[in-house]
C-alpha cells in the first residue's frame, strides 16, 4: 500500500485571529487540460478594489490551502509570482482557471463564496517560479 505524506505543514497566524493551514499536496493538472479563455492575467491596481486581502500560503509546487472567508461575497485568488510560473486553481472543487507568467501579480476569475472555511487547491507550477497566494474580496 502506497501512502502519500505531505512534504510540509505550516500554520500561519494572521491578523484578526485567522489561521491558515498549508499542506503540500500531490495533485497536478497537465497544462493541456487547463482552462483557457477567461484567465487573462489581471493586476489588482487596474481591475479591482480589494476590501479584504488574506495571505493563505506560499507555493512552489502543488498544494492544498485553507482560507477563512469573513463574509459571503465575490472573491478571487491572487498570485504574486517570483520567477516564471503558471498555476491552475480550484476553490472547493470549482476550477478558477490557469494564471501566471513572469514576475508579477495575477488573479483568477471571480467566484462567489459563502462565509467560513474554503479549500484552495493549487496545481502547478508550469515553469520554475514560486508565489505568495492571497484570498482577495472584489467589489
Amino acid at each position: 500500500m502506497h501512502t502519500t505524506r505531505p512534504a510540509r505543514k505550516v500554520a500561519v497566524s494572521l491578523a484578526l485571529g485567522i489561521t491558515a493551514c498549508v499542506a503540500a499536496g500531490t495533485f497536478c493538472v497537465p497544462a493541456a487540460t487547463a482552462a483557457t479563455g477567461d484567465t487573462a492575467p489581471l493586476t489588482p491596481a487596474t481591475t479591482h478594489t480589494a476590501a479584504f486581502r488574506q495571505l493563505i500560503g506560499h507555493v512552489s509546487g502543488p498544494a492544498y490551502l485553507e482560507a477563512s472567508v469573513p463574509a459571503s461575497g465575490s472573491y478571487t485568488i491572487e498570485y504574486q509570482i517570483t520567477g516564471n510560473a503558471a498555476f491552475d486553481t480550484y476553490v472547493n472543487g470549482a476550477e478558477l482557471g490557469y494564471v501566471g507568467g513572469s514576475t508579477g501579480t495575477y488573479r483568477t476569475r471571480t467566484v462567489k463564496l459563502p462565509a467560513g472555511g474554503v479549500l484552495v487547491q493549487v496545481a502547478g507550477p508550469e515553469g520554475s517560479g514560486q508565489a505568495a497566494v492571497y484570498l482577495v474580496s472584489v467589489s
